[in-house]
């Protein structure tokens, strides 16, 4: 009895050691320290840019200098945030342990989600810099992880370990919400474009911090990006071009007739007036793929990682085909749909980031709205930010319309425009003399033609503002110089 409970205590022993052994070996493999040096990577990106203000379209651009970091590929190509160098006039770069620098121009660039890469013309460059390559797992694989970057102050290249919190879709600066890392520390400024690194590999590109996380473009999209551009051109990150809530209470299903045994989440709106291709409102989405949906809109790659669902289609290319399976009327059906362009990305090229678009008539100033133009307005808006917010950006979505156009500011003269200066700041703009209208260059064709008297500005709250079109025509070029504005439009509309 005894040599059989020696045996039982020696084969236990032995595989708690195994097991324990495991755990060691796998910890060693999670935080290994990468066996060369990834700051010879990195490469310091020196900006000089131009840079409009939203909110005064109309007035010069200024010049501003930044600094961000970025990390050279085994493919050769110069990875980077885009915010770093859009609207740039001179990149410069500064390879790591050298104080040299090399003139360098963007490649491609997608402010959709904050990718460039840059590209140099003298050769010798790559004799200074070493390459590093993309990890070859998906994005939940990790859970250690070191952002590398280089300072605002001019110091070295410093490093921030951290933990990887998650991966869940955050709003990006261009509308639409994509995958990022969210790590337990933060970066610092002129970190945004360098690497993230697990195991000597990159998992990711920062791009910012908030007060108490740093936070990182993931691997799948760094890799939708590069297989994007592979063929010249940027298509972006594709969509279903619906926006789908959650079904977080019971009573949603029971309303829409679905049964209880379904989760998903339930396509709520078609945006921009794409075509439903196999869609329709109400909607369940139950898989993607073959991944089942959630009831909080999520999908399990792993039994540790639950992403969003967006996750899924995000990381495919425009074009390519994605199947669903939905509930329709109580009863299970599969679709495939042809994934669209975001039609929630409102990133324009670079030259229209430092130059605003604008156009003047009367001395009123019209602008297109974006979200990021929505951020500036609600701290300078006297009123209620929800009400601007959901009577222009989000109450358009669903028209069949390009953009909204907005009343920026007003170009002050009393007999032309008087009155109107504070009343209608900020309002979208729905019609003129009665014609609606569906982008800034419909408006301008609209104004330019009428013979009428009178030019009538419809507000969406139903309000008019009125232009004498005479005394608009006869003022105009003297309401320019007055306020030492160059022309009545953008570079963006002259012919």
């Amino acid at each position: 009895m005894l040599k059989k409970i020696t045996f039982i205590s020696a084969v236990a022993i032995i595989a708690t050691s195994l097991w324990l052994g495991a755990i060691v070996l796998f910890f060693d493999e999670v935080f290994a320290e990468p066996d060369f040096d990834v700051e010879t990577t990195l490469v310091r990106v020196d900006v000089t840019k131009l840079k409009g203000d939203l909110l005064k379209p109309w007035q010069p651009v200024r010049m501003q200098r930044n600094r961000g970091t970025g990390v050279v590929l085994d493919t050769g190509q110069i990875l980077t945030a885009a915010h770093v160098v859009s609207g740039a006039t001179e990149i410069l770069l500064t390879p790591h342990g050298t104080t040299r620098q090399f003139a360098a121009k963007v490649a491609f660039i997608s402010e959709q989600i904050d990718l460039a890469t840059l590209e140099v013309e003298d050769a010798s460059f790559f004799d200074y810099i070493s390459k590093i390559s993309l990890i070859d797992f998906p994005d939940v694989w990790y859970f250690k992880a070191t952002a590398y970057g280089y300072p605002y102050d001019n110091g070295p290249v410093q490093e921030i370990s951290s933990s990887i919190v998650s991966i869940q879709n955050k709003k990006y600066s261009c509308g639409g919400s994509y995958p990022d890392i969210e790590l337990s520390n933060t970066n610092k400024p002129g970190f945004s474009g360098g690497p993230l690194i697990h195991d000597g590999k990159l998992i990711g590109i920062n791009r910012g911090s908030s007060e108490e996380n740093g936070y990182a473009i993931s691997i799948s999209t760094i890799r939708q990006f590069l297989k994007d551009i592979s063929d010249g051109r940027i298509d972006g990150v594709p969509s279903l071009a619906v926006m789908a809530q959650p079904v977080l209470n019971p009573a949603v299903k029971k309303n829409l007739g679905i049964p209880e045994t379904y989760t998903g989440v339930v396509v709520s709106r078609l945006l921009n007036g794409h075509p439903p291709q196999g869609l329709a409102i109400n909607d369940l989405i139950r898989s993607i793929n073959g991944y089942d949906v959630s009831d909080s809109g999520h999908i399990g790659l792993t039994l540790r990682a639950q992403v969003p669902h967006q996750y899924v289609y995000q990381m495919m290319q425009v074009g390519e085909r994605v199947k669903l399976g939905l509930v329709r009327d109580g009863k299970p059906i599969e679709v495939e749909f042809t994934l669209l362009q975001d039609p929630m990305n409102e990133c324009t090229s670079a030259h229209e980031r430092t130059r605003p678009r604008y156009f003047i008539y009367g001395g009123l100033v019209f602008t297109p709205f974006t979200e990021r133009l929505s951020r500036k307005i609600v701290k300078e808006y006297e009123g209620d930010p929800l009400d601007f917010c959901c009577n222009t950006f989000l109450k358009e979505m669903s028209v069949d319309i390009d953009e909204v156009i907005i009343l920026i500011g007003v170009l002050e003269h009393a007999r032309l425009n008087g009155g109107y200066s504070d009343r209608y700041a900020y309002q979208s703009i729905e019609s003129v003399n009665g014609t609606r209208f569906r982008s800034m260059i419909d408006l301008i064709d609209i104004v330019s033609k009428t013979t009428d008297d009178l030019i009538v500005f419809e507000t969406y709250k139903g309000e008019k503002i009125v232009i004498d079109r005479r005394l608009a025509e006869q003022e105009a070029e003297s309401l320019l110089k007055r306020y030492r504005v160059e022309s009545d439009r953008s570079v963006h509309y002259r012919e």
